[in-house]
C-alpha cells in the first residue's frame, strides 16, 4: 500500500501543509490547512495474477485465451473441446473406468492362458519334460549335451509363436469386427474410434494391438524387460482423469467406452 503524491496536514506542524512527493516529505510548505480532497488517499499496487504453466486450466476468473492458456496436446481428439467443459462423452457415451477396463484385461489374458492350454499343451509338456532330463543330467555329470539344449530353445520358439499368434487370433480380428473382446462383451465396454461410433478398420485395430504384441516378441529375445512397456501402458490409463487413453489408444486413435445395452450392433 502506498500513498498518492499531494499536499497533506505537515505532520510536524498540523496547522500548515505539506508536498508528499509519494517517498518523502518535500521542502514546500503552506500555513493553509488541508482541506477534505487533500486527505491521504491509498493508492492499491497492482498484484500480478499467479502463473499457469502450459498444460493447466486458466486461473480462476482468467479467460482461456492469452499467456496463461493451456496448450493443447498435438494428440487431442479433434472432435472433443479443448478444454473441456466437463466429463468428456464421446458420441454421448461413457467413457470405461481404469478398474473395468483392467478387469477386462484380466478376463483377456485368462481366456488366452485357456487357448495356450489348448493349443500348445503338447509342446509345453514336451518342453517341461525335456527341460527337468537336462537338469537331472547336469546334476548328475556336471554336462549338458548340446543337442538336448538345442531342442529345448527349439520348443520355447514354437510355444512362443504359438501363443503370439493365439493372441493375435483373440484379439485383432474382433476388436475390428465388432469392438469387443471376451473381458470387454463381459463387461460392457466396446472400443470405437475417435471420430465417430462405426467399426474400427482392420488397421487401426491392429496397430492398438502392437503396443502389446510388439514387446511380446522383445520378451521373447530379452526375457522381463519385454513386459516393462505394456505395464507402463496400462498405467498411463489411470493418470489420464480426463480421456482415460494409454498408449495404445493414442496410437490407433480409439476410445473404450461403456455401452448401455451390450447386445447394441454396431453402427
Amino acid at each position: 500500500m502506498s500513498v498518492a503524491p499531494g499536499w497533506y496536514p505537515d505532520p510536524a506542524d498540523p496547522a500548515t501543509t505539506r508536498y508528499w512527493d509519494g517517498e518523502g516529505w518535500a521542502d514546500q510548505q503552506t500555513a493553509e490547512p488541508a482541506t477534505a480532497e487533500q486527505a491521504p488517499r491509498p493508492v492499491e499496487t497492482a498484484v500480478a495474477p499467479p502463473l499457469t504453466f502450459p498444460g493447466q486450466p486458466p486461473h480462476p476468473g482468467q479467460p482461456p485465451h492469452g499467456p496463461y492458456a493451456p496448450v493443447k496436446p498435438p494428440w487431442w481428439p479433434e472432435n472433443i473441446a479443448f478444454p473441456p467443459a466437463g466429463p468428456v462423452t464421446p458420441h454421448g457415451l461413457a467413457l470405461a473406468s481404469p478398474g473395468r477396463r483392467l478387469a477386462a484385461r484380466a478376463i483377456d489374458l485368462g481366456a488366452l492362458l485357456v487357448l495356450n492350454l489348448i493349443f500348445n499343451g503338447y509342446f509345453l509338456f514336451q518342453w517341461v519334460t525335456e527341460s527337468a532330463a537336462l537338469g537331472q543330467e547336469w546334476l548328475r555329470s556336471g554336462e549338458v549335451d548340446t543337442q538336448s539344449w538345442s531342442r529345448i530353445g527349439e520348443l520355447g520358439l514354437i510355444i512362443s509363436l504359438i501363443a503370439y499368434a493365439l493372441w493375435f487370433a483373440y484379439e485383432v480380428p474382433v476388436t475390428h469386427s465388432r469392438g469387443q473382446t471376451l473381458g470387454k462383451m463381459l463387461l460392457g465396454l466396446r472400443v470405437i474410434p475417435w471420430e465417430s461410433t462405426e467399426r474400427l478398420p482392420f488397421g487401426r485395430s491392429f496397430r492398438r494391438w502392437s503396443l502389446f504384441g510388439y514387446p511380446f516378441l522383445l520378451y521373447v529375445c530379452c526375457g522381463i524387460f519385454g513386459f516393462i512397456l505394456p505395464i507402463v501402458d496400462n498405467f498411463f490409463i489411470a493418470t489420464d482423469s480426463v480421456l482415460r487413453l494409454a498408449w495404445h489408444d493414442r496410437l490407433a486413435r480409439t476410445f473404450v467406452v461403456r455401452i448401455p445395452d451390450r447386445k447394441a450392433p454396431l453402427n
